[in-house]
C-alpha cells in the first residue's frame, strides 16, 4: 500500500507542471513566468535526482517524478527562448 501512495504521490507532483506547458505549448512563449524561476526550479530537479540516486539508489517512484518534472520544465523554458511566433 506504501508503494502504490508513494506512485500515486510522484505523479500528482510530476504533473504539477503539465498544465503550465501545455499553455505555454498553445500560446508558444512563456513569457509570464520569470527565467530565474525556471532556471531554479530546473536546477534543484537536478540536483534531487542526483541526491536520490547517491541517497537511496534508484527509487523509482522519486526519480519518475523528477524525470516528468525535467521534461516538463524544460518545455517551459524552451518557449521562454525559443517563442513560437
Amino acid at each position: 500500500m506504501t508503494d502504490i501512495i508513494g506512485w500515486i504521490a510522484s505523479f500528482m507532483f510530476a504533473l504539477c507542471a503539465l498544465p503550465q506547458s501545455i499553455h505555454c505549448y498553445k500560446v508558444g512563449n512563456s513569457r509570464g513566468i520569470s527565467s530565474l524561476f525556471i532556471w531554479m526550479w530546473l536546477i534543484g530537479e537536478i540536483l534531487m535526482q542526483y541526491y536520490v540516486i547517491m541517497k537511496h539508489g534508484f527509487d523509482m517512484p522519486l526519480l519518475v517524478n523528477y524525470w516528468i518534472n525535467t521534461v516538463l520544465i524544460l518545455v517551459i523554458l524552451k518557449y521562454k527562448y525559443w517563442e513560437r511566433k
